[in-house]
């Protein structure tokens, strides 16, 4: 979403150094789960409902549904800690290289972010499609793989068109697995290794990033608990647009901070 900004605000070498020492323990699957609820399927195409305290997860395997639901964790333990509220339980679509992007361009992304059914506050300084691009192309970060991995808000209306017509939930998700994010790392990775070193072929830009594909993945799977914190902040009908933007921005300083990251620029944040 919108706090995937911070990936692009900072360096992405950043991000990856950080990743380096940021490596944690390997996938599980989810440690409870519950029954499955009458009003959810069970499945959907190949993925399986893997239903937890935490939410409700469509994922491909046991562990891709682990690595979902250790992250829900995390945003709903900051959550309590720093607002004494719940998170509520929502929908997480594991999205895998197998699947088409929920989102092909800058553009279709800012229109899913953006949307005001899920989205009444609105960015401070919202950065157009222009300045995006512009950041990136400094960066010689591809856009596609950049959008695909980003994790992107889901209306009722897109979760029925990915053949989920289920109860609405408190927010609903489309977050990159491991695979996906080390799919889209390495071909960003690639892409700003190619721009350091403009002698090198893509080829080799790809070779070497590869290499380091689960560290570049780290630039995805970070923001993928900020997602869902964002739509959270949304839907708190007792604050008003200033609470909920601080709130946005105080996440946005958290996940760089516990990642080791840089805090990112004034003049780059859009919260």
């Amino acid at each position: 979403m919108t706090t995937s900004r911070t990936i692009r605000m900072t360096s992405f070498w950043s991000v990856v150094t950080a990743a380096v020492f940021a490596a944690g323990c390997g996938p599980a699957k989810p440690q409870v789960i519950l029954d499955t609820p009458t009003n959810y399927p069970a499945k959907c195409g190949d993925r399986t409902l893997y239903h937890t305290p935490q939410g409700y997860i469509y994922a491909r395997s046991e562990t891709a549904a682990g690595e979902a639901d250790t992250w829900l964790k995390e945003v709903k333990k900051y959550v309590k800690q720093e607002y004494k509220r719940d998170l509520g339980k929502g929908i997480v679509v594991v999205m895998d290289p197998v699947d088409q992007p929920v989102a092909r361009t800058i553009e279709e992304e800012l229109v899913m972010e953006r949307d005001p059914s899920i989205m009444p506050t609105q960015p401070r300084r919202p950065k157009t499609p222009e300045e995006l691009r512009k950041k990136m192309a400094d960066q010689g970060v591809p856009e596609a793989p950049m959008v695909r991995g980003t994790p992107l808000p889901l209306t009722p209306a897109k979760l029925r068109q990915m053949g989920l017509g289920v109860p609405p939930a408190s927010w609903a998700v489309a977050a990159p697995s491991h695979e996906l994010a080390v799919e889209c790392g390495t071909d960003v990775g690639a892409g700003a290794l190619h721009k350091k070193k403009p002698d090198w072929t893509p080829e080799q830009a790809k070779k070497a990033a590869s290499m380091f594909g689960s560290s570049f993945a780290k630039a995805f799977e970070i923001s993928r608990g900020d997602a869902v914190f964002m739509l959270w902040a949304q839907q708190q009908k007792d604050w008003s647009d200033e609470q909920r933007r601080n709130a946005i921005l105080k996440r946005q300083r958290y996940t760089c901070q516990s990642n080791w990251l840089p805090a990112p620029k004034d003049e780059d944040l859009e919260w």
